[in-house]
């Protein structure tokens, strides 16, 4: 039997209560704690699950003790130094929830660190916890730090990596996952199984990479298609006035409710002390440090504009390709990396001395309105201009495949263009672990030696194999699941009625691929 925690919202008639229950019934798998925003749904979970306990989000982002723990945990000096080593991305997260943690001493955010993986190093010894299943990587803060408790006490801790949209349904590409327990070595695994097993292609397994080839309004995210839509959308008299009443209505909920509920979120002070606020309903200093921040996003935004080069297609130049920030591409999937400065230091260095840099920064980070938690800075901007003369600004609405196509390679931390590169025949150096991290023409950087070796064998004319690109996408399809396709459905409840078996067949295979990484993590202890 397994005692498992669950990281997981679950509402009433959600397709996580099935699977729960497909684990629980078919695999003995016992759910034990449920964190989330479950308060609702309280009377509902422990009616269907006995001895359960949950932790709400709003309690465990803050790092309050639950009350279902009763003694304390003192780490080991030597606990203190692994748990160190996580530390820079769990403190680099807190930039996606808080506005202004940059005012805080470092003590108190350490401090804040610390707890909070003390906290689920208690929930995981208390519980008698063996596994903990979340269905993404973590990058909530207490999901991480729940990580690095499960690390600390050599647990199974199984996650979703999503991969991009390449798995083809109803002459659409969508999203798919497969299962990993290592946030620094996601893939490896999979590629062995793949270089050991024979994958027979077809006519068909050519396809994905045939779309990738065709124009960017094709093959561009379907996320990304959508928000262009909703940006360029003809504004009228109507949109205009719902759009006004909307910022009134949102600036009323901060500047009263933020007084009177203060439970969802946390926020770092000027009084340099962890407290709470909702994410909608902030406290008069943080909204005013709101509007302080969207000046500043703005004169960042200004000075890139100010300062763009027309792309030369003729010049030799690297493509970089950075990242919407903060999310959890950067944190923790760049790792050190998330410093995108590091990451230009390195390119810099070995690159061709004729060569150029092209910096086209990510759309998202310029769109408006812009978000409260925007990090961007004019100061990054200027560093940039002054430290690299080679480096050039492009216009954010430039043709990415145009860039992509003509570029000596392409630097990415672990974004989608890299995916794009090298099914148009481009090689990608990419500074985190992705997906597509093994594919044919991928270059993982995480030293000076690995980015000298790389573009020695660009250089040297290294091909991009579509044979190898094609077989491993195959193959990973084949070990992955299109729940995430699933659960975006607002009428989950019609397809599980009407179309039950297939609904059913779903669950199963997404429970089993869980069940067969434990067996294979297990099998590998032994």
């Amino acid at each position: 039997m397994e005692k498992v925690l669950y990281l997981k919202t679950i509402h009433k008639s959600h397709l996580w209560v099935d699977l729960i229950k497909n684990w629980q019934k078919i695999y003995n798998w016992t759910p034990s704690v449920i964190v989330g925003n479950n308060i609702k749904n309280q009377d509902f979970l422990k009616g269907e699950f006995e001895n359960i306990e949950l932790y709400d989000h709003s309690e465990a982002v803050r790092g309050v003790n639950p009350d279902f723990l009763s003694t304390e945990y003192v780490f080991s000096e030597k606990e203190l130094n692994y748990i160190s080593e996580y530390e820079n991305d769990f403190i680099s997260m807190i930039d996606r929830w808080s506005i202004n943690s940059s005012k805080v001493d470092y003590l108190i955010l350490r401090n804040y660190y610390i707890n909070m993986v003390r906290i689920w190093i208690k929930i995981l010894i208390q519980k008698d916890i063996s596994l903990v299943i979340l269905p993404s990587i973590p990058h909530r803060l207490y999901d991480y730090a729940c990580y690095v408790a499960s690390r600390v006490l050599k647990l199974p801790y199984l996650m979703i990596e999503r991969t991009g949209e390449i798995r083809l349904k109803n002459n659409n590409y969508i999203l798919s996952g497969f299962v990993v327990d290592n946030i620094n070595d996601r893939t490896n695994l999979l590629y062995r199984r793949y270089l050991e097993e024979k994958v027979n292609l077809i006519d068909e397994d050519f396809k994905l990479i045939t779309h990738m080839q065709g124009s960017y309004q094709n093959s561009a995210p379907n996320y990304y298609l959508k928000n262009e839509i909703i940006i360029n959308r003809k504004f009228n008299l109507i949109n205009m006035l719902a759009i006004i009443l909307k910022n009134i209505n949102k600036s009323i909920i901060f500047l009263v409710v933020g007084f009177m509920n203060s439970k969802t979120i946390i926020k770092f002070t000027y009084k340099t002390r962890v407290t709470s606020v909702p994410r909608l309903a902030l406290r008069l200093e943080v909204f005013i440090e709101g509007i302080i921040n969207k000046i500043k996003v703005k004169k960042a935004y200004e000075f890139y504009n100010q300062n763009l080069s027309k792309p030369t297609y003729k010049n030799t130049y690297v493509y970089i390709a950075p990242h919407l920030k903060p999310e959890r591409s950067t944190v923790p999937d760049a790792g050190y990396f998330q410093d995108l400065e590091l990451m230009i230091d390195l390119i810099s260095k070995y690159i061709p001395k004729n060569c150029k840099i092209y910096y086209k920064e990510h759309k998202g980070n310029f769109r408006t309105p812009t978000k409260w938690n925007n990090i961007l800075r004019i100061g990054m901007y200027m560093r940039l201009k002054n430290k690299y003369p080679n480096l050039l600004f492009i216009n954010i609405d430039t043709n990415p495949h145009d860039l992509i196509d003509n570029a000596f390679f392409v630097a990415t931390a672990t974004g989608m263009t890299g995916w794009e590169s090298i099914t148009r025949g481009k090689h990608v150096l990419i500074f985190g672990d992705t997906w597509y991290r093994h594919f044919s023409g991928v270059f993982f950087i995480k030293s000076n030696k690995d980015i000298q070796d790389a573009i020695n064998k660009i250089i040297d004319g290294v091909a991009i194999s579509y044979n190898e690109i094609a077989g491993y996408a195959k193959f990973l399809l084949a070990n992955s699941n299109d729940v995430f396709d699933i659960e975006r459905y607002n009428d989950l409840e019609h397809i599980k009625t009407n179309n039950n078996f297939e609904y059913f067949n779903i669950v199963d295979d997404y429970c089993l691929f869980f069940v067969e990484k434990l067996a294979s993590i297990r099998a590998n202890e032994q």
